[in-house]
């Protein structure tokens, strides 16, 4: 069994300092984790969609909230 904290592709921690939530509509979902066994970071997400080729993916993207105080964001 995989440890559903972590990113089903890369091993990334969630919530970790590098992790950025990336939420797609369900039917994009399914096109590109049909395997819906835990999650998937925004990398993986957009490699995987990549290789599915023509799809259109919206997605909503939610950084970490200190992610805009950090002292290189400026």
């Amino acid at each position: 069994m995989r440890d559903k904290a972590k990113c089903y592709d890369c091993g990334m921690p969630y919530g970790g300092t590098n992790w950025v939530d990336l939420t797609l509509p369900n039917d994009q979902w399914d096109l590109v984790f049909p395997e819906h066994e835990g999650l998937l970071c925004a990398n993986c997400i957009v490699k995987r969609a990549a290789k599915l080729g023509a799809i259109s993916i919206e997605a909503k993207l939610k950084l970490p909230e200190d992610y805009l105080e950090a002292p290189n964001a400026k």
